[in-house]
């Protein structure tokens, strides 16, 4: 059987470590999703001025989400679930 993969959309070693600590008594496999060499990650986490912490978590998610979705299609990787 294959291992299932996961893509971590995040350059966190911490959330890379606590999400192996998980997945692999599961049987899964994780990547980091590198991104496309256009996007710059750490610009995903801009704040905007008076943006509230709820606002800002789900603003930085979803593009966090999309840069790394669209960085795998864009360089021809397989698509695997995604973690923020």
């Amino acid at each position: 059987m294959t291992a299932k993969t996961l893509l971590l959309a995040s350059q966190s070693p911490r959330r890379l470590q606590l999400l192996l600590q998980v997945a692999q008594p599961l049987g899964l496999c994780v990547q980091t999703c590198g991104f496309d060499p256009s996007i710059d990650p750490e610009s995903l986490e801009a704040q905007v001025p008076d943006e509230s912490p709820k606002a800002y978590v789900v603003r930085v998610t979803q593009n966090k989400a999309r840069a790394a979705w669209t960085s795998r299609v864009s360089l021809g990787l397989p698509l695997h679930p995604l973690v923020t």
